[in-house]
């Protein structure tokens, strides 16, 4: 396992665990999608794992902005 990917991980699983502890998903995603860009700015491949997680809260968000 690369640095690199060891670094997601562990964002990642803050990111989880803030979320269950309560912290706004409105932060994560910007956290997440911080992350994003630097990637992209230094014309690296995005990791999939980022993109799937900034997708699942986004749509938690929807669903809680509509009541479900």
């Amino acid at each position: 396992m690369t640095r690199a990917t060891k670094q997601h991980e562990t964002m990642i699983a803050e990111i989880k665990a803030g979320l269950e502890a309560g912290d706004d998903p409105r932060r994560a995603i910007a956290r997440l999608n911080a992350r994003i860009v630097e990637h992209q700015r230094a014309g690296e491949a995005v990791p999939a794992s980022l993109l799937r997680l900034t997708q699942v809260i986004a749509c938690e968000c929807a669903a809680q902005s509509q009541g479900r």
